[in-house]
């Protein structure tokens, strides 16, 4: 029974090495985050880890929302990884002192041989971060993002959540109305019906919550009926 005791005690602990062995193979590298601003910034967090894999979280004005992933080839990842060695962050300290509190804030994150660093700043940032800055944004630019998961912002899956259907008042003029839903990235993505003056209103939902926006149509006296579009499968 020791015998037995024993083995299994050692059993244990192997695949205890095993699970932590394969945790590694899967670790975030590299993080670039750039915030909103005062303008028309776009939102987003782009990560990088050892396998290859990329993660891409789009926010508020972001070009893609919702979590996208792609899988980065050696070459790739190889010059992503030496861009930031070169970069040495470490030089660098955690904030650099900003004058303009309405730019948007970016932060560059590297972990490389089991040390982390994080530098964060908005306006003047030296050249090698603003070059680097510039690998980010090819990456995040990139066509070839497949999407993991959209932003549902608690809605049903079937609803869109940045898109409503909005009836018009019959002499309201569409193109002149939506310009004052310019604070929450408004447009009119197309027309559903000319004799109805039924549009489709697309806004940007990490601007304002979708169910707010909702509320805010439904409110507004131009607006006949407003309700969010769905999939077409769920419409009625």
């Amino acid at each position: 029974f020791p015998t037995l005791a024993a083995a299994g005690l050692l059993f244990g602990a192997c695949q205890v090495r095993q699970t932590g062995s394969s945790n590694t193979e899967h670790m975030k590298i590299i993080e670039y985050y750039t915030g909103p601003c005062f303008g028309n910034c776009p939102v987003y967090t782009l990560s990088v880890f050892n396998d290859g894999t990329a993660r891409y979280d789009g926010r508020q004005l972001a070009s893609r929302q919702g979590i996208y992933t792609k899988t980065l080839d050696e070459s790739t990842l190889s010059r992503i990884q030496q861009a930031f060695r070169s970069a040495n962050l470490w030089q660098y300290p955690d904030t650099i002192p900003s004058r303009v509190p309405d730019y948007a804030q970016v932060r560059f994150s590297f972990t490389d041989n089991g040390k982390t660093k994080t530098v964060s700043g908005k306006e003047d940032l030296p050249t090698a971060l603003v070059n680097l800055q510039g690998q980010m944004r090819i990456l995040a630019n990139a066509d070839d993002w497949e999407l993991l998961e959209k932003p549902s912002f608690g809605l049903p899956n079937y609803v869109i959540p940045d898109e409503i259907i909005v009836q018009l008042q019959a002499e309201a003029d569409a193109q002149q109305w939506v310009m004052g839903y310019q604070r929450q990235y408004a447009s009119l993505k197309a027309q559903l019906s000319r004799s109805m003056n039924i549009w489709l209103f697309r806004f940007d939902p990490y601007l304002t919550e979708p169910e707010h926006m909702l509320q805010i149509l439904e409110k507004d006296p131009q607006v006949e009926t407003a309700e969010f579009n769905k999939e077409l499968g769920e419409r009625r």
